[in-house]
């Protein structure tokens, strides 16, 4: 499991919190059930290297007393012009009750339908799930080399490792293959996106 360490700060103004950004640390507050909000501060590069691992599962948060709390990210506050991160949201867990995340899809294979001409439309980079901590995948594959074009798969077609619930509905379409001259025909979707812009745990983009 990975682990993080964070510091306690004061609740701060505006000009603070800028302040305590550019010394390296990003403001952020814990909080769960049972338990009142806690004001903390991590350290940036750490962050950043825990996100590029991935970050979606649960973490170990070590807390300014010596104890070791289990925690998920909740949320991450982006600045809309550069990307930075403001502010980041851990809830912490309890192993034993589930929690409802989102983890990536992982698409395995070429479609068969494209090595004919066609062309991959991808509707889902990501699901939504419910499971026990512990039971957290870092992602669900998806075996789509046997697609053929005009096929799909939906969220019914795959399955979850064991423990894990996925919360959709089973005719959402994840993936399909498309004719190449009905391609210009689409509209332009999710299904477009950068797949590279996705870190694993929920955002919300706010300006500093």
């Amino acid at each position: 499991m990975n682990a993080i360490k964070v510091d306690e700060r004061a609740k701060a103004t505006q000009s603070e919190l800028k302040q305590l950004r550019q010394a390296g640390k990003i403001p952020g507050v814990v909080y769960g059930k049972n338990r009142a909000s806690e004001a903390i501060a991590v350290d940036a590069k750490e962050l950043m290297r825990l996100l590029r691992q991935g970050g979606g599962g649960v973490l170990d948060m070590e807390m300014p007393d010596d104890q070791v709390k289990p925690v998920m990210i909740t949320e991450i506050q982006r600045d809309t012009v550069n990307g930075h991160i403001l502010h980041i949201d851990f809830r912490q867990v309890n192993m034993e009750e589930p929690v409802r995340t989102k983890v990536r899809l992982n698409y395995i294979g070429t479609p068969q339908g494209v090595s004919e001409g066609g062309l991959q439309q991808i509707q889902e980079h990501e699901v939504e799930i419910s499971c026990k901590p512990k039971d957290i995948p870092a992602s669900i594959e998806v075996d789509i080399s046997r697609l053929q074009i005009g096929q799909s798969v939906t969220i019914g077609e795959i399955s979850p490792p064991p423990g894990v619930e996925i919360l959709a509905e089973p005719a959402d379409v994840l993936v399909t293959i498309l004719e190449q001259q009905k391609v210009d025909e689409e509209p332009a979707d999710k299904g477009n996106a950068d797949p590279e812009a996705y870190d694993g745990v929920g955002q919300r983009a706010e300006k500093a």
